[in-house]
């Protein structure tokens, strides 16, 4: 696990990158994740545990899974790419079959990144209205 100087440095470059929008609930995350160590402070958690979900995501057909979603289901896409040149986690193509091929489905997108994308404010309106539709 790579090892910082500070926090404060951390910090500086994560709030750079522009991925960590609005910035007080992720510093409250990085605040609580990392732990002093020698030589400065370092992540608790390791990359182990996404990296094997990533594994195993790769031997599955997703799309062959969405038969088993039999109930009303909100899909929340972020528009803009992981960082920039990386790509999205779920493309505007995916997002837009889902919501065709899943029963009960809703596709919204939001002006986000994939990190901020659950903090988003667009997010939250369009969960709180999926949620207080629900019961319809």
């Amino acid at each position: 696990s790579h090892v910082w100087p500070s926090y404060e440095e951390f910090a500086t470059v994560a709030q750079s990158l522009g991925i960590y929008e609005p910035w007080e609930p992720f510093e409250r995350l990085f605040r609580y994740e990392f732990e002093e160590v020698d030589g400065g402070i370092r992540a608790r958690t390791t990359g182990v545990g996404p990296r094997e979900d990533e594994d195993f995501r790769k031997t599955q057909d997703a799309y062959a899974l969405w038969k088993s979603v039999t109930m009303p289901a909100l899909m929340i896409r972020a528009k803009r790419e992981i960082l920039p040149g990386m790509g999205h986690i779920l493309t505007a193509e995916d997002a837009q079959r889902f919501g065709r091929e899943v029963p009960g489905a809703r596709v919204v997108e939001v002006d986000a990144a994939h990190y901020n994308s659950g903090v988003h404010p667009e997010s939250v309106s369009a969960i709180v209205d999926f949620l207080d539709g629900a019961d319809s």
